[in-house]
């Protein structure tokens, strides 16, 4: 009897240590759930912020092309040059003679092409510079050219339609995600030009024409661009009118 209740007494005293300094099973369990659950939020938030993140670099990259490329083509169009002089090849006797060329402006389907003398700060173009815009509705992809024109040979090498690839010109800029890219033109100027401060100026966009295929024929007075960008504003159509040679609107 002695013997039994010592061993009792003992595993008693044995259970009392390890529940004093151990966990149970359950009390695992629980943390294990705790543990779970902590790091699932915690990657769940992660998550978030990534994504907030990411969705604010993109709407910080498509507000900056909203900028920037109607003020890019404002001040293109502002410098626009009609023809251009060249000095004409001789036999080095006499006075040298120029001849005077006419620079096409050109839009047909997807390819808006003219010449101007704006090269923004920073580029290396400078001077006489062709310019051609090609926007590639299946792809929602604008490609900016500029051919930098130092002689009558830079013009007669290029298709007159702008029409050609040219394996030699790289585009530099690449805009992606655009949904809408549509170019329109007001009709020829007639005998008298447009008075645009005027009070009583009028323009009616919708007899605007989309093509201006014939390259030698003078550029119109006024341009509009709608243009809209995937996940900008809900995709919503933002329009600019410039003046061909003059200021934006």
């Amino acid at each position: 009897m002695i013997g039994s209740r010592w061993m009792i007494g003992s595993r008693w005293t044995i259970g009392s240590k390890c529940s004093g300094s151990g966990f149970t099973l359950i009390e695992v369990l629980v943390s294990m759930v705790l543990v779970s659950m902590i790091t699932l939020t915690m990657a769940f938030a992660l998550r978030m912020t990534l994504q907030t993140w990411e969705r604010g670099e993109n709407e910080g990259e498509k507000l900056q092309i909203e900028i920037t490329l109607p003020y890019l083509l404002e001040h293109q169009l502002r410098f626009l040059v009609e023809s251009r002089s060249f000095a004409a090849r001789g036999n080095g006797k006499g006075n040298a003679k120029t001849k005077t060329l006419k620079l096409g402006f050109f839009k047909k389907d997807n390819r808006f092409s003219f010449y101007t003398l704006y090269s923004p700060q920073g580029t290396p173009a400078r001077g006489l510079i062709r310019v051609t815009y090609i926007y590639n509705e299946n792809e929602k992809v604008i490609k900016i050219y500029e051919k930098i024109i130092g002689s009558q040979e830079d013009i007669n090498d290029s298709d007159v339609s702008f029409s050609g690839s040219d394996d030699k010109i790289y585009p530099v800029a690449l805009i992606t995600d655009v949904d809408m890219f549509k170019l329109t033109f007001s009709p020829e100027r007639g005998q008298g030009r447009y008075r645009a401060n005027s009070v009583n100026f009028k323009l009616d966009i919708t007899a605007f024409q989309e093509n201006w295929e014939n390259p030698l024929k003078s550029p119109p007075p006024f341009v509009h661009l709608i243009m809209a960008q995937n996940g900008r504003r809900s995709g919503r159509e933002i329009a600019w009118l410039f003046k061909v040679g003059g200021d934006i609107y």
